[in-house]
């Protein structure tokens, strides 16, 4: 039996994190209706508050951070463009793992 998460796939063309890029890609892969960047506050109007810090780090903690909650990096630049390829890595990644598992 093989149990895991997206988040795990090796060959992921993106890192996985949590509502940043690599997530936010993925949903637009799978459901693009329902990726609504634009509700987000421009980078003009509100630039990250990470002055170089991980972008997984404690300031996403911050309430005040405009990225409050996202652990990764900035969704407002994704290429959502790769989402296809995105899901096709972690869906082919996935099957491997399965067939893997059958056949031993």
């Amino acid at each position: 039996m093989v149990a895991t998460s997206v988040n795990r796939c090796p060959t992921a063309p993106l890192a996985p994190d949590h509502a940043g890029t690599f997530e936010t890609t993925l949903l637009h892969g799978l459901a693009p209706g329902l990726v609504h960047l634009e509700r987000l506050l421009s980078l003009d109007d509100a630039p990250a508050i990470d002055d170089g810090l991980d972008p997984q780090g404690a300031q996403r903690h911050d309430r005040a951070n405009p990225l409050w909650g996202i652990f990764g990096p900035d969704p407002r630049r994704a290429d959502l463009s790769k989402g296809l390829e995105l899901v096709e890595a972690i869906a082919g990644w996935l099957a491997h793992s399965v067939r893997e598992q059958l056949a031993g």
